[in-house]
């Protein structure tokens, strides 16, 4: 395994053993790195991001293309780093773990990517940070699950205008099985304390697995992770709560002692939620402590967004990537990545079966002047805001056909 600069076409010169070794340990180690390994971690992340580089890991073999990441920098954040792209690492690699964002000198480990255990246990009753560290499981859930990446070839259109479908497993199976035996509170496993389906709450605070770990020390404490159709807002002295709609019109709700984070300004869903649950022995029912929300496209394709405001240019994209795949300048299956943290790359990122990419970007102003020539025969980012949807589309479509084309001798 090593490490190489990337530079948006082809890995370049390796980077310096002492380098990699504090990024590993400042991104990718169980313990905390020292302060010169974080400082140094730190100095070559800006150098790359002012530079416009990438990282490119060769763990999957000489046949593949590498594996990347990249720095991010969010605003209020320190920079770190990002993995994206079609190609996984290894199961053997350094840097195949979930990256740890920030250090101990970073006060905010509450976002980002996170390893198990998925615990909140120590976050309840410290206000917002349960809220956190809530969010926080939901986006590792759900970037583990994979529905944030759609591959062209496995997506239709469905019955109505709009509406997308994929073959396959469906969102909440995916997630299910993903996060499956994820480790959550008191070395439980998700599959045997976690609950599965928020409308099987009332049985689920009298199963033997509840009962018992209510029975013990600081009683039972869990998670509830998967996709709610509506977001009740808290006012009037009303408690927030999270409905799920059936089919015969009927709605389902379950309330929360705290008011739920995430959900923007519109109530309207569908969203996925990770809800905090607990049960001592004296209680007579589960208690739903507090619920963290980020907005789907829709139960069908099960994309999680970080904006509603996102579901049209995702929508978008979807189309257009089933008309590149029968497009005289494409005639290719695309893959779409819709990345859960700010601060990488791009809103979207469309990987072209030639191991290109094209940038888009969702609520960033195009820049008003840029350098001649200056992404070479790169596709140059494609930003949304502000514009018709057929310049969209046709920028968008320019794009593709660029990366397609572009020889990669």
């Amino acid at each position: 395994m090593a490490l190489h600069i990337h530079n948006r076409k082809q890995p370049t010169e390796p980077i310096p053993t002492d380098v990699v070794d504090a990024l590993r340990a400042t991104y990718f180690a169980t313990r905390y790195p020292s302060q010169s390994q974080h400082d140094a971690a730190q100095a070559f992340l800006k150098r790359l991001r002012a530079a416009r580089l990438w990282i490119a890991c060769d763990c999957p073999g000489e046949d593949q293309p590498p594996a990347l990441m990249a720095p991010r920098e969010p605003e209020h954040a320190e920079i770190h780093l990002f993995q994206f792209g079609q190609v996984q690492h290894a199961a053997s690699c350094d840097f195949a773990r979930a990256i740890e964002r920030g250090s101990q000198h970073d006060a905010t480990r509450l976002q980002g990517p996170l390893d198990e255990p998925w615990t909140i246990r120590p976050f309840i009753g410290a206000g917002g940070l349960l809220n956190a560290r809530l969010d926080q499981i939901l986006r590792a859930a759900l970037t583990r699950s994979g529905i944030g990446r759609i591959q062209a070839a496995d997506l239709e259109r469905g019955e109505r205008p709009g509406c997308y479908v994929q073959s396959g497993a469906t969102p909440a199976q995916r997630v299910g099985d993903a996060i499956r035996h994820v480790e959550i509170d008191d070395h439980q496993v998700y599959e045997q304390a976690g609950l599965h389906h928020l409308r099987s709450i009332a049985k689920f605070a009298h199963t033997e697995a509840v009962r018992r770990l209510a029975r013990t020390t600081g009683g039972y404490v869990g998670l509830a992770i998967g996709m709610v159709d509506e977001v009740v807002p808290a006012e009037s002295g009303k408690p927030s709560g999270l409905v799920l709609g059936g089919r015969q019109g009927d709605r389902f709700v379950v309330y929360l002692e705290q008011p739920v984070t995430g959900a923007e300004t519109s109530p309207k869903g569908p969203y996925w939620a990770a809800v905090a649950l607990c049960r001592k022995e004296t209680d007579t029912a589960l208690r739903v402590l507090t619920a963290s929300v980020l907005p789907a496209l829709d139960r069908l394709t099960g994309i999680p967004l970080t904006s509603g405001a996102h579901r049209a240019p995702v929508r978008m994209l979807l189309e257009q990537a089933i008309f590149w795949k029968t497009w005289a300048s494409t005639q290719c299956s695309v893959a779409l990545e819709f990345p859960l943290y700010d601060g990488v790359s791009a809103d979207a990122v469309i990987s072209t079966p030639n191991g290109r990419m094209v940038e888009a970007y969702f609520d960033v102003d195009e820049p008003v002047t840029r350098a001649p020539g200056s992404w070479g025969d790169l596709p140059e980012p494609v930003y949304l805001k502000g514009k018709p949807p057929a310049k969209a589309r046709l920028q968008l479509s320019a794009a593709v056909a660029k990366a397609v084309n572009v020889n990669t001798a």
